[in-house]
């Protein structure tokens, strides 16, 4: 049966005060009991395409890279459990793209980012690298674009470059996730989400590319690091740009900096914001919009950690629990905001991966503190390697249709739950 959740906010004030039954954990917000009855039968996948029924707000959490794996290693540290625990899940999605769905050897190539956030952005499988187009050129139609076409404010927020392939997916349709200049300038220029946060500096300022006169015709606001951020007027300037830049120069992979700084690694004097700033920050834009709106929030991070941690492997021990507390916290910032302004009646929170990085295994018995608790897949030689992994990602959710999250065993079910059609 369908679980009402219009009575958070009496919970929520209940623990406020002290209430006898209602106290709360001082490291989580307080949800509902959900329905636990028996699911019904899903409907046939042929059954045809539905118009979209939208929640009024979506808020959309990707832990790019972010397998169960990790997930638990993230409990481990927070002392057994997350945030994110307390929505609805997990269901299993498989995450094959076009490149893989058809290979059964379990060594064959995994999907990239790309490819995964289009099928859960648009729900139409694409080659590996692809942003959102099909084989002949058709520009599919993402779940962002839908939710503008509904009058909603949109925005796509990222630890990662602006540019980079999984924000990308939601707002562009391009051949190839390399093509940075054209990305930006068709997600600044022609899509135009009414905000976009991430790294990516180095390109706007570059004059040649042309990205800095799209965005100012655009009418963006452009800020640079966490105290513009942090000083930034919506009601003045609400069309914003966020360019945000990492000092954290990394031990792995020769010295190739990351996007944004880890959270392992921050420190009070960071020039660039966390996750769950942008989150909040975010929130307090859109949530301005009378038609609701739709936010894409990436953590781009914990794959990044997954990619080089086989080559410094005690450093990754202790950076994934920390990167996935960052991705709990900007969730947490989410809930908060649902339970203040808004209802999970009304508002949908999905939480996700794209795929899972670098054959992450977190060894239950031994824990981070022993600084050597976790494996990496390895080659035919025994050496470990940062690849993606064909390994099912989970899903969590909560809000209007989450009930029917055990219908989502693939990243196209996912995109039909931010659609209200599972």
């Amino acid at each position: 049966m369908q679980v009402s959740w219009s009575w958070i906010r009496l919970i929520v004030v209940c623990a406020a005060l002290g209430c006898e039954n209602g106290p709360r954990d001082d490291h989580h917000v307080s949800l509902p009991p959900r329905d636990v009855s028996t699911p019904d039968a899903a409907p046939p996948r042929d059954a045809g395409p539905r118009e979209p029924k939208l929640a009024r707000n979506i808020i959309v959490f990707m832990g790019d890279g972010m397998g169960a794996e990790q997930l638990a290693t993230g409990r481990f540290a927070k002392g057994g459990r997350l945030q994110l625990d307390a929505l609805t899940g997990p269901a299993l999605a498989v995450t094959d793209s076009l490149t893989t769905w058809r290979l059964i050897d379990e060594g064959a190539p995994a999907t990239d980012s790309a490819a995964a956030a289009t099928v859960i952005a648009t729900g139409m499988l694409v080659e590996n690298d692809v942003l959102s187009l099909g084989p002949n050129g058709e520009r599919y139609e993402t779940v962002l674009e839908v939710a503008k076409r509904a009058g909603k404010a949109t925005g796509l927020v990222t630890t990662s470059l602006f540019f980079d392939a999984s924000p990308s997916a939601f707002a562009v349709h391009q051949s190839s996730r390399g093509l940075y200049p054209e990305i930006a300038r068709e997600m600044l220029g022609l899509i135009q989400p009414d905000l976009v946060m991430g790294a990516g500096e180095w390109l706007v300022d570059d004059l040649a590319t042309g990205v800095l006169e799209v965005a100012q015709r655009s009418g963006y606001a452009i800020v640079r690091g966490a105290a513009e951020l942090d000083a930034w007027n919506p009601a003045r300037d609400p069309r914003l740009l966020g360019l945000f830049e990492t000092r954290f120069v990394p031990v792995v992979m020769g010295g190739e900096r990351f996007t944004m700084t880890p959270a392992l690694e921050r420190s009070a004097d960071c020039l660039d914001p966390t996750l769950a700033t942008m989150t909040r920050r975010a929130l307090e834009r859109l949530s301005q919009a009378p038609d609701g709106f739709f936010l894409f929030a990436e953590d781009e991070l914990t794959d990044e950690i997954g990619h080089r941690g086989p080559s410094e492997v005690s450093w990754a021990n202790r950076a994934l629990p920390a990167q996935v507390e960052a991705i709990d916290a900007a969730v947490t910032v989410a809930i908060e905001w649902v339970l203040a302004h808004s209802s999970f009646d009304e508002t949908l929170i999905v939480v996700l991966a794209d795929h899972e990085t670098g054959g992450y295994h977190f060894d239950h018995a031994l824990g981070p503190e022993s600084g050597d608790f976790s494996a990496f897949t390895q080659d035919a030689e025994g050496l470990r390697v940062g690849f993606h992994t064909r390994a099912p990602i989970e899903v969590y959710a909560l809000g209007p249709g989450s009930d029917a999250l055990h219908r989502v065993t693939q990243h196209a079910d996912t995109h039909r739950l931010l659609l209200g059609q599972l």
